[in-house]
């Protein structure tokens, strides 16, 4: 007995479908052999893609920055054709689960990267570049722009996908550590003898 069990596939371990009777939408019966195992893929019933599809709702509404316009497009579109699949029915919505669920792991990390690509963005806004040598010199300056401007980029790309996305967050947090460790070198520590310094 499970919520919606009548509308799953029942399987032998091998993949023949087995046919089972339903007591109730919620509760199935059907003729077992000794030794055999049964699947039930509770991802295969109407319900399953429903509230994949109200998560995946959720998580587009709240991907409001310019960044993940792009991403929330994706999204959108796995919504609506997961949508679509249910208004027309299927035997089996294991798929459109899965295909949906991994929508929402690629929009998940654009979101994460997004907060990255703001948090650089906020370092770079906050560098000051100079010509004296406690300051940070231009290069450094235009070296951190451009890995944002890939980054930026990479979001906004219909094809962007996780590796991509994983390559680029290794590059953010590489620039960022050698910007710190710039900064480091930027400090000058002056011991006072008294008087005037």
């Amino acid at each position: 007995e499970y919520p919606g069990l009548a509308a799953t596939i029942v399987k032998e371990e091998g993949g023949a479908i087995v046919p089972f009777t339903a007591e109730s939408d919620d509760k199935i019966t059907f003729e077992t052999e000794k030794g055999k195992t049964y699947v039930i893929n509770l991802n295969s019933t109407p319900g399953k893609l429903n509230t994949a599809i109200q998560e995946a709702e959720d998580l587009a509404a709240s991907m409001e920055a310019a960044l993940l316009q792009s991403a929330k497009a994706r999204l959108e579109s796995a919504i609506r054709h997961a949508r679509q699949v249910v208004e027309e029915g299927a035997d089996d919505y294991t798929e459109e689960t899965m295909a949906l669920k991994s929508a929402m792991a690629a929009a998940n990390t654009a979101v994460g990267f997004s907060v990255e690509i703001q948090a650089a963005q906020e370092v770079l806004d906050n560098l000051v570049v100079g010509e004296e040598e406690w300051l940070y010199s231009q290069a450094d300056y235009d070296q951190l722009a451009g890995v944002i401007g890939q980054c930026s980029a990479l979001l906004e790309k219909d094809n962007a996908n996780a590796e991509g996305i994983a390559a680029q967050s290794a590059a953010v947090a590489e620039e960022l550590a050698r910007i710190e460790a710039i900064a480091a070198d930027l400090q000058v520590s002056v011991r006072s003898e008294g008087g005037k310094i």
